[in-house]
């Protein structure tokens, strides 16, 4: 007998038999590929490329930061070589820092001290002069009355008197009454500043106020003299005579000066002599040729050629080139002559007399041709 339940039993196993037989000879149908695998393939290339260059690029970085340094390093020790301190003192060197790059400070004014003096470093008046302009711009008066004073003598070749004479004013309106003083001898006759008398007078009046040393007894030239002030000879002179035992040796000269032309007060070459004879001791330049004179003509002294021989030679020794060839006897000695105003340094020519050549040529003979006939 068949039964039915058999026939389905049959068919299913007949199925899985031909289903097994397919998978294992390739007949099944084949597995679907996954999506975006080349796109994959792609990325992954392109990431490692990237990933190649950051490395390069991370190697040419640390070779680059290495030569940065050495070139750093190299002008590190370049700018220390040049901002080394010149000194080995303590003071000097804190101050240099400080004012090799801001030169504009009133504490660079003690820095120019020390190159003025050449306490710490090397005596260097030209960089004294540039501390000291910059420590007058900050108004500090002392290196303003400094800077005038290295410019007249003749450190700079660029700057003139006139800007020597704006530095000390600016320090004389500090309340510096040495700069006073300098900037009234300034004013009383200087090339390249315009002559003031009352100006002078006013600056050394005020120095006088301020009590430097010597403006008071300075005044008494402008006293006995009667520039910028009313003349008033007695004071002028009890001043000058107080400066001259006080050892002033210009104001020694200015008195001797004053009694030779006699303005004022009687003449007395004898005190002049002896006024004169003080100060060229004392070594100021103009006062020994006039007493070298006055021995070697007897006047107001006994005539003696030797000291007068001594005192050319003192005279020619300060750069007085008379004395020189008076010495040396190249020239007849000159004509005796009044001393000069120390004030004013423009001496007065005398007018030349009229040439009369029509009445010095004699007038012609007559030709008598007739009584030659």
């Amino acid at each position: 007998m068949f039964y039915p339940q058999s026939r389905f039993w049959l068919l299913g196993s007949i199925a899985g038999f031909c289903l097994a037989l397919g998978f294992s000879t390739g007949w099944a149908a084949p597995a679907p590929k996954k999506a975006g695998a080349k796109q994959k393939s792609k990325e992954g290339k392109t990431i490692a490329s990237n990933v190649a260059k950051k490395k390069a690029a991370k190697k040419a970085a640390k070779k680059a930061v290495k030569g940065g340094k050495k070139a750093g390093k190299k002008l590190a020790k370049k700018k220390k070589k040049k901002q080394e301190c010149p000194s080995s003192v303590e003071i000097f060197c804190k101050l240099w820092r400080v004012c090799h790059k801001k030169p504009g400070q009133a504490r660079c004014g003690l820095l120019g001290s020390f190159y003025h003096t050449g306490r710490g470093h090397m005596r260097d008046l030209q960089q004294a002069l540039v501390y000291y302009k910059g420590a007058c711009h900050a108004n500090h008066s002392q290196s303003c009355m400094h800077a005038g004073e290295l410019i007249l003598s003749g450190v700079s070749k660029v700057d003139k008197p006139k800007m020597a004479l704006g530095f000390l004013v600016k320090a004389c309106s500090a309340k510096n009454g040495v700069a006073c003083m300098f900037s009234s001898d300034l004013y009383r006759g200087t090339k390249g500043v315009k002559k003031d008398m009352k100006r002078a007078f006013g600056l050394l009046k005020q120095a006088c106020a301020l009590k430097a040393p010597g403006a008071c007894e300075r005044m008494g030239a402008f006293y006995a003299r009667g520039y910028g002030v009313k003349q008033n000879a007695t004071k002028g002179l009890q001043l000058l005579l107080r400066g001259c035992q006080s050892g002033a040796s210009d104001l020694c000269a200015e008195l001797g000066q004053f009694y030779a032309e006699g303005k004022g007060e009687k003449k007395d070459l004898k005190k002049a002599r002896v006024f004169l004879e003080k100060s060229c001791l004392m070594g100021h330049r103009s006062s020994c040729f006039p007493v070298a004179v006055m021995y070697r003509d007897g006047k107001g002294v006994k005539k003696d050629p030797k000291t007068a021989k001594t005192l050319f030679r003192k005279a020619c020794e300060l750069g007085i080139t008379k004395a020189c060839i008076l010495l040396d006897g190249n020239a007849p000695p000159p004509q005796p002559r009044k001393l000069q105003d120390p004030f004013n340094k423009t001496s007065a020519k005398k007018p030349k007399a009229p040439s009369n050549k029509a009445s010095a040529k004699k007038p012609k003979a007559p030709s008598n041709k007739t009584s030659k006939k």
